[in-house]
């Protein structure tokens, strides 16, 4: 949205009034009838041209304009135009403002019904604290430059054409039913660029943060608008998952993590989320899984989520053996040999059994209980139990016993064979 200011120079003390009279240079007072308007354009004083005049202001000449210039006509600048704080360039419909030179407009900047070409080698330069408003058309042709440190707005129905370079720094608006055809750069750097209307960009739209504002409420079609020049530092936000706890299935146990969330308040650009957990599983104990987000910037952020993994399971025993009997002759008892149970465990594997009264150890007569135990790494107990049985064979003395165990009754006929020999 473009509303430029003629800062045109006239000096009068006594509110002087000029209207061209036929088509010239600034400079000449033929322009003016005889009388030439002074390069400084004072407060009261008013500059006409009417339609069907063309008015040029030579590369020569600067122009401070601090009145009222009023265009109807055309207007010819290849010098600088000074607008100043209490100035108003007022470039009506129909009218034409061709500018090939510099453009300083400030204060009430400038309002175009008309059309303005700001041409090759043309500045432009709104400092305008009120409006430079265009309800006209604007054209930014190639190679020529706006740079807008004002409030620049392009009103309804009005179309701002841009081939060169805008450089915003301040507030380019532009309102419902307004246009803007972008075909050239315009540099959004440390401003705010409104659009309530219709933007057609066709050339490049640059951002530059942090600063740079773009505020996306009308239409804009054709190429998006370029963030990558903005100078993003802000990491997305993430929150993990909830901690889980889970009870072991084997040395590596895998478990559903869950899913991180992460926004950006940046901008919504596309937010890329990893972890650190092991696709192998986790094993038994603590451990911390550490979630990432990172945006299209490569600014990131962490979030940690716990995953515990128990083991409550005792070890599983098999193989227990049967009850084992033994016959003896002697009083004494008898030597017994059984084979151990086996044990496996989830998460160690195989553990040993430890039984008592061990194997080999020597049993009294009468039945005794074997306890069998298998304990983990991590404490889980499981048991087992069978029995030795000896009994004392009734025909046999206190020195002669016979053992139904086939190494045991061994044993015995040997000893009783000593017994007898001894005799």
């Amino acid at each position: 949205m473009l509303v430029f200011g003629l800062p045109f120079s006239i000096h009068d003390a006594h509110a002087a009034a000029f209207a061209a009279t036929q088509s010239g240079n600034w400079d000449d007072p033929a322009t003016w009838g005889g009388f030439t308007p002074p390069t400084t354009i004072d407060m009261g004083d008013k500059v006409i041209i009417p339609a069907g005049i063309t008015v040029t202001v030579p590369s020569s000449a600067t122009i401070t304009n601090s009145g009222v210039i009023t265009n109807d006509g055309t207007v010819n600048n290849h010098g600088m135009i000074n607008h100043s704080n209490s100035g108003n360039l007022i470039n009506d419909a129909g009218a034409i403002i061709n500018n090939y030179g510099t453009i300083n407009a400030y204060g009430h900047g400038m309002q175009n019904h008309g059309t303005i070409f700001n041409n090759a080698g043309g500045v432009i330069n709104n400092y305008a604290s009120y409006s430079t408003i265009n309800y006209g058309t604007v054209f930014n042709n190639a190679g020529a430059t706006i740079n807008n440190y004002g409030n620049f707005i392009t009103n309804a129905l009005a179309v701002t054409n841009n081939n060169g370079t805008i450089n915003n720094h301040s507030l380019i608006w532009n309102l419902a039913l307004a246009t803007i055809n972008n075909s050239g750069v315009i540099l959004n750097t440390g401003g705010n660029m409104t659009n309530q209307g219709i933007i057609n960009n066709f050339g490049v739209i640059d951002n530059i943060c942090p600063d740079g504002v773009i505020n996306q409420n009308g239409t804009l079609t054709g190429n998006p608008i370029d963030n990558a020049s903005c100078v993003d530092q802000i990491p997305p936000t993430i929150t993990a998952p909830p901690d889980i706890i889970a009870e072991a299935t084997g040395p590596f146990t895998t478990v559903t993590l869950g899913a991180a969330i992460a926004t950006d308040s940046d901008e919504p650009d596309a937010i890329t989320i990893t972890n650190n957990a092991s696709s192998g599983g986790f094993p038994v104990g603590v451990t911390i899984v550490t979630w990432t987000a990172t945006d299209s910037h490569g600014n990131n952020a962490n979030t940690t989520q716990t995953v515990t993994i128990t083991d409550h399971t005792p070890p599983t025993i098999t193989g227990t053996p049967s009850d084992v009997t033994v016959h003896v002759k002697h009083k004494s008892g008898a030597a017994v040999t059984y084979a151990s149970p086996t044990a496996t465990d989830l998460v160690d594997g195989s553990v040993p059994v430890t039984c008592t009264p061990p194997s080999g150890s020597t049993f009294s007569i009468g039945n005794t209980t074997i306890t069998c135990i298998a304990t983990d790494s991590h404490g889980n107990s499981a048991s087992t139990t069978f029995h030795v049985i000896v009994t004392q064979n009734p025909q046999g003395s206190d020195d002669d016993h016979e053992n139904s165990n086939d190494d045991n009754s061994k044993n015995d006929d040997n000893k009783d064979n000593n017994d007898k020999n001894s005799e």
